[in-house]
């Protein structure tokens, strides 16, 4: 049997000396027994002991109910009662954690995209993710309706080329010409921009929209709010 003196048993628990002599003065651990020189000696099932103890206060108890419930009879039955409620706190606390977590997630999430964080943003953090969810999808759109058109025009010129009849080409690369105004127009009046450095929104002019260097988030425009040309982050609008 391992016999700890009690600077030994502090340090395999992890506490203070002061501590164990405070928990001994309580009558909570009790050395098994006293060396010849008078020291106080714990065995392993004191350690085990004060172990339980020390994992009792963390779960919020006091040092006096933990006594009594370790002079209970009915101990292990209130144990599990006890282990039973601070599991329940904390899946409640992780699951608070978790949307902490995706809340910071979306608040950098804006950030990165270059949206202004407001006093209110928590309140706008649904709208927004909202709204982006359908700025994805009519980014989706147009890049399906734009294979669908390439695809056409694949088709007009091989059928030129197989028949020699340019007509029908022509004429199919008109109707092309006025889906693919439509497209621009239906993507334009859906979007606005917003200005990196005033953060003010605004909808360019139709010119500007349409030869402005672009990436999928971003349009290169001039703010008419302060009149900075630059990257600005595009939006639902």
């Amino acid at each position: 049997m391992s016999l700890y003196t009690t600077g030994e048993i502090a340090q395999q628990a992890g506490i203070t000396v002061r501590t164990v002599q405070y928990y001994d003065r309580k009558h909570l651990v009790s050395p098994t027994k006293l060396s010849e020189g008078g020291r106080r000696l714990y065995s392993d099932k004191d350690l085990k002991k004060l172990n339980l103890i020390l994992f009792l206060k963390s779960l919020g108890l006091s040092l006096s109910t933990i006594k009594e419930l370790l002079e209970s009879s009915s101990f292990e039955k209130i144990l599990k009662t006890l282990l039973a409620q601070r599991r329940e706190q904390l899946l409640k606390e992780m699951d608070k954690q978790n949307k902490q977590l995706k809340s910071i997630d979306q608040i950098k999430d804006c950030l990165d995209n270059g949206l202004f964080i407001t006093n209110n943003i928590f309140a706008d953090i649904e709208n927004t993710m909202k709204k982006k969810k359908k700025l994805f999808w009519l980014h989706t759109q147009i890049i399906i309706l734009g294979l669908c058109i390439d695809a056409v025009e694949i088709a007009l010129i091989w059928y030129s080329f197989a028949t020699h009849q340019f007509l029908p080409t022509i004429l199919g690369f008109l109707v092309i010409f006025l889906i693919v105004g439509w497209i621009v127009a239906h993507y334009y009046h859906r979007v606005l921009y917003i200005c990196p450095h005033c953060q003010y929104r605004f909808q360019p002019s139709r010119k500007a929209f349409f030869f402005a260097k672009h990436s999928p988030k971003t349009r290169k425009l001039t703010c008419p709010h302060c009149g900075k040309h630059d990257f600005c982050v595009e939006v639902f609008k």
